[in-house]
């Protein structure tokens, strides 16, 4: 399992915001680039951009709010173009490569 599944996720102020669900790589660098993460209420593509890592989870760098009126997406084990186009556009980030879900033996960031 990658260390980071079921790691608590905090939002840019510290607030707590649930648990990582899944690990997305970057398809070039095979390094953690996205999280879903998983609340009471939904799931939401987070990007790890910004992110730190303590002993208490990760934090991000990025707002509950925003978190929470992510774009709504089932986690697909490959992100379309769309898809990622609409989550980058939503977080204000640049377009990267595709990125994939991550397995196992790959490395946390």
């Amino acid at each position: 399992m990658n260390p980071l599944v079921d790691a608590e996720v905090f939002d840019s102020s510290g607030e707590r915001i649930g648990t990582v669900g899944q690990v997305y790589l970057r398809d070039d660098s095979r390094q953690p680039a996205w999280i879903v993460v998983r609340s009471a209420s939904q799931q939401s593509m987070v990007p790890l951009q910004g992110a730190r890592m303590s002993e208490d989870g990760i934090q991000l760098d990025v707002t509950k709010d925003r978190i929470l009126h992510a774009p709504p997406l089932i986690p697909p084990a490959r992100l379309s173009e769309e898809d990622g186009e609409e989550l980058h556009q939503h977080y204000g980030l640049r377009v990267e490569v595709p990125i994939s879900r991550g397995s196992p033996e790959h490395r946390p960031f």
